[in-house]
């Protein structure tokens, strides 16, 4: 999958790459980078004996809200039975922290991939300049 690959590679996935644009390389980079971090925080959380989910390699938008809120749920109920226990809540803050970055990751490419709405233009100005410009 990277610049040297095996020359037996499925013809699929090499369309896929080469139709790939570079906002999408790098959010599907970024993207496996923030997972194996937040899953990583998600371990450590599970080391103290919790049961949250870890992320599968392309989790949908969906997942990460759905763990974000499990974690914030975790965090709420550690810290109203066990107020004195500060590592195992900066474990679940961190955790969420990561999954945070993570739901960003999604938000920053949503907003630089989403089709511009053609009545936003002003198609009035033929000369090419800024309809209102001051």
């Amino acid at each position: 999958m990277g610049l040297f690959s095996d020359s037996n590679e499925d013809e699929g996935e090499k369309m896929d790459e080469e139709t790939e644009t570079l906002p999408h390389q790098v959010t599907r980079m970024q993207v496996e980078r923030k997972v194996e971090h937040a899953n990583d925080w998600i371990r450590r959380v599970n080391g103290e004996g919790w049961d949250v989910y870890l992320f599968p390699e392309e989790p949908s938008l969906n997942q990460v809200r759905r763990i974000d809120e499990d974690l914030k749920r975790l965090y709420d109920k550690l810290s109203e039975n066990r107020p004195t226990d500060k590592e195992e809540r900066a474990k679940v803050l961190h955790a969420r922290q990561a999954v945070r970055e993570l739901h960003e990751v999604y938000a920053v490419y949503d907003s630089i991939t989403e089709p511009v709405d053609p009545d936003m233009n002003d198609s009035s100005d033929t000369d090419g300049g800024v309809s209102n410009a001051v």
